[in-house]
Order: C-alpha cells, then structure tokens, then sequence
C-alpha cells in the first residue's frame, strides 16, 4: 500500500480499535468475574459491581460516538474504496512468495529471539508481547498457508494456542489488578469482610494465572519445530 494511505489507516483503525478494545475489556473482565461467583460460590462485594458497571456504560457511550461520528463513517468510506480501488505500491506486482516469504520468516524470527531473550520466567508484560507477536505469526502463516500448505496450517494452529493461553492470562492479570483496587486495607487482618471476599478472589485468579505461565511453551517450541520444518521460505 502506498505510504499515505496507509499512515492513514494505521492511525484511523488504531483509534477505532482503541476504542473497541476497551470495551471488550470491560466485557471480558465481567465474564471473568461471573465465572469467579460461579466457581467460588460467593457474591461479589457491591463495590466491584459497581466499578464495573460504570466501565461497561462507558464502554458502551464510547462505541456509540465512535459509530456515529464523521470520522468513522470516513474510514469505512475509505476503506470500502479501498477494497475496490487498491491503493497499492510498484511492489505489489512481485509474486505472493516474494511479499509474503520474508515477512513470515521475519515475524517468527522476532518472536522466537524475543521469547529466549525474556528467559524462563518472563514478566506479565512480557507475555503480553509474546502474545502479540504470536498472534501475527498466526495471520501470516495463515495467510502463507495458501502457497505452503498444510505445514503452514499447523503452525498457525500451534501459534493460536499461544495466543489463546496468553489471552486468557493476560484477561485474569486485568481482573487483579481491577480487584486489587478495591483492597485499601494492607493487612489481612484489618480487611473488612467485602476486602477479604476480593482477597480470595485474587487468590484464584493468581492460581489460575500460574497455570496459563506453565502451559503456553510447548506450544511455541512446537512452533519453532514447525517453523524450521518450512525450510528457508525467502528461497521458496
């Protein structure tokens, strides 16, 4: 795509996704609360209710302005043109292989180095980034999948493992640290009943939070293997 369309897209879906993606953090957190109440067979303290409540309204108030703004109805004019009239580069007249080829191997390669370089324990934030990087060498061996085959299938597949463990730890470190706010007493002792109700339920999520750590490796290195299985794709 040529340069000024796609600054223009990066920044306008960048906005728009921004937006979106509270709001589904909102929902995400009050699914995860629901299943806490629903496993651990105690009410959530009103406090939290409430918190969360006015995150989704707001959630909500914001994706309303967002589809009935100009700005939005511009992008998707854009973007409807855009699919028919392709603002593309010289570069988009080389073979699927040359484009498709070096971005895939690159891709890998940034999430492979990044996992060693975070070692065997990496932070949430770290994970976060793995996760991030395994979700785009998921779309580009998914895309890749068309040329490679099946080979390609599997690793996009052994990749949204990762990206799903990820996801699901990445939801339940949210939910601590949303519930951790409505934990103003230091000592456990001092807690009031609805503090120590929020405790548990952080005990459970940092449970669960351990499990997502020990279970999203195998499926990376079997990415790895995957991924030396397809050769020197740039020489395809």
């Amino acid at each position: 795509m040529k340069p000024a369309p796609l600054r223009y897209f990066l920044r306008e879906l960048r906005w728009a996704s921004g937006i979106l993606g509270r709001q589904r953090d909102a929902d995400v957190l009050g699914e995860v609360l629901d299943d806490i109440n629903a496993q651990l067979e105690f009410p959530m303290p009103s406090s939290v209710l409430k918190r969360l409540k006015a995150l989704r309204v707001k959630g909500n108030k914001d994706v309303d302005s967002l589809l009935n703004s100009s700005r939005y109805r511009q992008l998707i004019a854009r973007l409807s043109d855009a699919v028919v009239h392709p603002p593309l580069r010289a570069a988009a007249q080389k073979s699927a292989m040359e484009l498709i080829g070096p971005r895939l191997d690159d891709t890998l390669r940034t999430l492979f180095d990044t996992s060693d370089q975070f070692g065997d324990a990496p932070s949430i934030l770290q994970l976060h980034q793995i996760r991030i990087l395994a979700k785009k060498g998921r779309y580009c061996a998914e895309t890749a999948s068309a040329l490679l085959g099946e080979a390609a299938r599997r690793l996009a597949r052994e990749l949204e493992s990762v990206q799903t463990v990820l996801g699901e730890l990445h939801d339940y470190a949210v939910a601590v640290n949303f519930l951790e706010e409505d934990i103003e007493t230091p000592h456990a002792t001092e807690r009031t009943e609805e503090e120590r109700a929020i405790s548990f339920a952080i005990e459970h999520l940092v449970g669960l939070i351990e499990e997502m750590k020990r279970q999203w490796r195998n499926p990376l290195e079997r990415s790895r293997v995957l991924s030396t299985s397809l050769g020197p794709i740039t020489e395809l």
